[in-house]
């Protein structure tokens, strides 16, 4: 079994994506440089080891996956309660809509 650590997407390793080795070292070092140097509104990504954003990227992550992450990266720092809430309610969407692309009944 692959280590957790080189998996990026697709079950991937590092090396079968083309990517060099080290590949999350330049991920956390580039955190703190370009957009991410900075947030606005906040610092409840800024002390991260890795920013949402970042994660998403590194994973090819879609809109609803990352924005599950985020809330969920979050929820004890900004929103509360209610990041988790919203979390759900992406997830439910989510799986809404990847029922719908496959042909399948829709949950109520």
């Amino acid at each position: 079994m692959r280590s957790s650590r080189n998996h990026i997407y697709d079950n991937k390793t590092v090396e079968e994506n083309n990517l060099p080795e080290d590949y999350y070292l330049n991920i956390q070092k580039q955190q703190f440089q370009g957009a991410s140097a900075s947030q606005i509104g906040g610092k409840h990504y800024t002390k991260l080891a890795i920013q949402p954003w970042d994660y998403v990227i590194a994973n090819d992550l879609d809109y609803f996956q990352g924005s599950i992450i985020k809330y969920v990266t979050r929820w004890r720092d900004k929103g509360g309660i209610d990041d988790l809430k919203k979390a759900i309610h992406f997830l439910e969407k989510y799986i809404e809509a990847q029922g719908v692309k496959r042909g399948l009944d829709r949950t109520p």
